[in-house]
């Protein structure tokens, strides 16, 4: 009667009386209790496609088949004819009604650590099992004896959920009680358990508890089902507060992905509407090949339109901190000047500080022995010997862990991040919560992880340039030994070119020859020393001497012994070394008179 043609004639016989009735179009009421509980369920199921997308474990499974469970109940409901897609929505709908409480309580059993022996898991769907068969036979009963056998499975269904509900509870009680050393932990178990137990807790009452013992209140069961959303919400508040799954990265993401596509759906309208106006006249295979075109290009902008939107998100959800988080990945082209190692460092915490408002933030540095001197080294060296990040958590604290772990994190750091030159681990950065109290996000530690990569190479620029100031430090030292056993020399000590001509003079050579040592840079040695001749200077392999005399300015002689060598590494270059032995010839003379 609900389908088309209207109206339907119908011919009504009551007793002896006969009558013709119309029945119309069925007039259309929403049914509020339906769209909220439909509403219920698509919470679930992005909580779920969201943790599915982005955790794997047995945790997760649980968790994505209990929304999927949740959004069937809720949404699936067999209305209509009684044909095949009926019996197919009916099965279905009991099929996830029937996994939906079990699931639960699997799911508490798990969470946060796996305590009950594997064999009972099975057993907790027993229940499960036999309301599913009870369903099963009523596709073959019929009369009485359908309604009384569908009366009995719903029962069934009832004390089932109501005795697993009750056990979830306890479950939960026992979590709440139990005291935890990770926060995070405690604050996931915290809300989880405030939104099952103000959600579930009058859905039992008001409605689970009544229906089983046979009393029904249709108000009391609208009413009842409100409370449920509490459930999805303390879940998705769980995540966005904590941190459990990122749902905030997914959240943006897929705001940018949706309206990027609701933006080009609607350019496209748009230009077929004002296509069909302006070219009424062009045949329908030309506006056809225009309008694949323009989807064609259209389809081409939506992966920058996207980038573009999620951009305008980023900048909205981290608004004070979105500059400094790009500065970050600009550590490499920032530093690519060499600075000293200690400035580097600094200037890395700082940054990481700025962009994430991490407490704390340090960068632990090795030394050649991979930090064997230092505790907190030598652990660090070891936990990233073959992973670039260690996650430092209290929850998985063991009696054997080394007390440096518990003192860092007793510190507040949370995570470390390997920083390596060269193929070896030269460093790690330690971060804690953001702002002390909220864990990082995937994308913050997908970012430290490129600051790392980025801080690594400047890191070694900076080590290369240490090393090469060191060196060049240590030849600045040596130059300046040498230059002063030079100047000390009572010698006089002479550097020729090739010219012939003056390159250097030592002070003893400038007062030998009466003359300033800048006076004498670029005279020919044959002015300055008449009489000798520097072409006559040996091969590189001999040095020679000789003995000359030599006129001062205030016409006093001078008897000078003159000894000149090849200049090492410059063979056309020559060392003259100068000595005046006028007193000592003299006391020989002296002595020989005598």
């Amino acid at each position: 009667l609900a389908r088309e043609p209207f109206p339907h004639r119908l011919v009504v016989l009551s007793g002896s009386d006969m009558r013709g009735v119309e029945v119309g179009r069925p007039a259309v009421r929403v049914d509020r209790t339906y769209l909220f509980l439909a509403f219920v369920g698509f919470l679930y199921l992005l909580i779920g496609l969201f943790t599915a997308a982005k955790e794997r474990g047995a945790v997760t499974r649980v968790f994505w088949a209990l929304c999927l469970s949740t959004f069937a109940v809720y949404v699936i409901t067999p209305v209509g004819p009684r044909d095949g897609i009926w019996k197919a929505s009916w099965l279905a709908e009991d099929f996830f009604r029937a996994l939906l409480p079990a699931l639960l309580l699997h799911l508490f059993l798990i969470f946060p650590r796996a305590k009950t022996p594997r064999f009972l898991i099975p057993l907790l769907y027993a229940p499960a099992a036999a309301y599913l068969v009870a369903q099963a036979a009523l596709l073959r009963a019929e009369g009485a004896q359908a309604a009384s056998l569908q009366e009995g499975a719903t029962r069934l269904w009832l004390v089932y959920f109501l005795v697993y509900a009750v056990a979830v509870v306890a479950r939960l009680v026992k979590l709440l009680a139990t005291r935890r050393e990770d926060p995070e932990v405690e604050k996931q178990v915290r809300w989880i358990g405030l939104g099952v137990a103000v959600g579930l807790a009058p859905f039992l009452i008001l409605s689970v508890l009544p229906r089983a013992l046979g009393f029904e209140s249709p108000l009391l069961s609208s009413v009842a089902v409100v409370p449920l959303v509490f459930i999805p919400l303390a879940f998705a508040y769980a995540i966005l507060k904590w941190r459990l799954w990122d749902v905030e990265l997914f959240v943006r993401e897929a705001l940018g992905t949706t309206a990027a596509v609701l933006l080009g759906g609607m350019t496209f309208v748009l230009l077929n509407a004002l296509l069909d106006r302006t070219l009424e006249g062009m045949a329908e295979a030309g506006k056809n090949v225009i309008a694949f075109g323009s989807g064609i290009v259209l389809a081409s902008l939506l992966v920058p339109v996207k980038k573009r939107i999620t951009d305008v998100l980023e900048k909205i959800q981290y608004h004070d901190t979105y500059r400094a988080r790009r500065a970050l990945l600009d550590i490499a082209r920032d530093f690519a000047t060499p600075r000293p190692r200690e400035e580097l460092v600094q200037a890395i915490t700082r940054r990481v500080e700025e962009g994430l408002n991490v407490v704390p933030c340090t960068l632990f540095l090795f030394d050649e022995g991979n930090g064997n001197g230092n505790a907190d080294a030598h652990l660090l060296a070891e936990r990233l010997a073959d992973k670039d990040v260690w996650y430092l958590r209290g929850a998985t604290f063991g009696p054997e862990e080394p007390a440096s772990a518990r003192r860092l994190h007793a510190m507040g750091y949370r995570a470390f991040f390997a920083m390596r030159c060269g193929g070896s681990l030269a460093g790690a950065l330690g971060v804690g919560h953001k702002d002390g109290r909220v864990p990082l996000s995937s994308e913050d530690e997908g970012l430290l992880s490129a600051v790392m990569a980025q801080a690594s190479l400047a890191y070694e620029n900076a080590r290369l340039y240490g090393a090469l100031a060191e060196r060049l430090e240590e030849i600045r030292t040596l130059q300046q030994y040498q230059e002063s056993i030079i100047r000390s020399s009572s010698s006089g000590i002479v550097v020729i070119g090739p010219d012939d001509r003056v390159q250097s003079a030592n002070p003893a050579f400038a007062q030998i020859v009466g003359r300033g040592e800048s006076d004498l840079v670029g005279l020919l040695f044959e002015e300055v020393l008449p009489g000798i001749a520097p072409e006559s200077a040996p091969s590189p392999e001999e040095d020679r001497t000789l003995e000359a005399k030599y006129a001062t300015a205030q016409g006093e002689e001078r008897d000078l012994r003159v000894s000149i060598s090849p200049f090492q590494g410059s063979p056309d270059r020559r060392v003259v070394l100068v000595d005046d032995v006028t007193d000592r010839l003299r006391a020989e003379r002296a002595l020989a008179e005598r």
